[in-house]
C-alpha cells in the first residue's frame, strides 16, 4: 500500500510518520505539508498510489481544492487511488461536500489511528 498524506500541521505529520513507518502493509508513504507540493509530487510519481489522506483546512489551497485538482489532472493516472479527508471538523456540510468527489471514499476525524489504517487496508483487498 502506497500512501500520500497532505496536512499543514507538523505535529500531525510527525505522529502519522510514527504511526505508519513500521506497518508491514505500507510499502511507501510520502508526507507533504502543502497541497501544491502534493500536486507537484503527483506529476512525477510513477508508482501505483493506494490512498491519499488530505486535511480539509489548509492555507493557500484547502483539501477540497486539492481533490478538485487531483481529479482534473491525475484521476486518469491514478484511477484506483482512494482519497480520504482527515479532519478535525465534524460538520455535516464538510462530510456532504467531501462525498461529492468521485475519488473520495470517506471522511476520517483526527487523529488517524492504526485501527483505521488497518480497516482501510483490509477494505482494499490487499493481501500484503
Amino acid at each position: 500500500m502506497n500512501i500520500l498524506l497532505i496536512d499543514d500541521d507538523n505535529d500531525t505529520n510527525f505522529l502519522v510518520d510514527l504511526l505508519i513507518r513500521d506497518l508491514s502493509y505500507v510499502e511507501e508513504y510520502t508526507i507533504k505539508d502543502r497541497a501544491q507540493d502534493a500536486l507537484t509530487f503527483l506529476a512525477t510519481y510513477e508508482q501505483p498510489l493506494s490512498i491519499i489522506f488530505v486535511d480539509i483546512k489548509m492555507p493557500e489551497m484547502d483539501g477540497f481544492q486539492f481533490v478538485e485538482q487531483f481529479e482534473e489532472q491525475f484521476r486518469s493516472k491514478f484511477p484506483d487511488t482512494q482519497v480520504f479527508f482527515v479532519t478535525s471538523s465534524a460538520r455535516e456540510s464538510d462530510r456532504s461536500r467531501a462525498m461529492d468527489f468521485l475519488s473520495v471514499k470517506g471522511l476520517i476525524l483526527k487523529p488517524l489511528s492504526r485501527i483505521k489504517l488497518k480497516e482501510i487496508h483490509d477494505s482494499l483487498g490487499d493481501p500484503s
